[in-house]
């Protein structure tokens, strides 16, 4: 997968190649935050087409979706009124909102395995550095100059995972 993936999408290869499964964990939470998102989104338009009608009832002869998540709801033995589809919308925005603090969790605590992560394997380079031109140069240009392409590398892996 690697190898298909660093000739399609070389940055992309490089982040997986460190993060591993971790990418995959927060690119599929943030599917099912979009998902849970749309869902609850799409119950809107019952909503809009109840005050349409006039009547006070939904329309339950809707196709695509909306024809799905209504007859659902219908199936599933919830009468079909407005505080049934307002009580799930209400459910689908609580489950977004787990979702999107899974998400954000996931987030912070892979920023925090990549800082590490790089930081190290670059402590790990300037071991093997020889040490007569370490001597040469300053301490706290080396680490300086660790610590900002560092920050570069984690501020661009955030922007990849945006």
């Amino acid at each position: 997968m690697k190898k298909s993936l660093s000739k399609t999408f070389p940055s992309a290869a490089f982040y997986f190649g460190i993060l591993r499964y971790r990418i995959v964990a927060v690119l599929a939470m943030s599917a099912i935050v979009g998902l849970l998102d749309g869902v609850g989104l799409s119950l809107f338009l019952p909503l809009l087409n109840m005050v349409a009608s006039g009547d006070g009832r939904f329309a339950t002869e809707g196709d695509g979706w909306i024809g799905f998540v209504l007859s659902s709801l219908e199936r599933s033995g919830l009468p079909l009124t407005l505080s049934a589809v307002l009580l799930l919308m209400v459910v689908f925005f609580t489950l977004k909102g787990v979702a999107s603090f899974v998400n954000e969790f996931i987030k912070v605590r892979l920023n925090r395995f990549f800082q590490i992560r790089l930081y190290t394997d670059l402590l790990d380079l300037l071991r093997n550095h020889p040490y007569e031109r370490v001597l040469k140069r300053e301490s706290g240009e080396l680490l300086n100059s660790i610590r900002i392409e560092t920050a570069k590398a984690i501020q661009s892996m955030k922007q990849f995972l945006i």
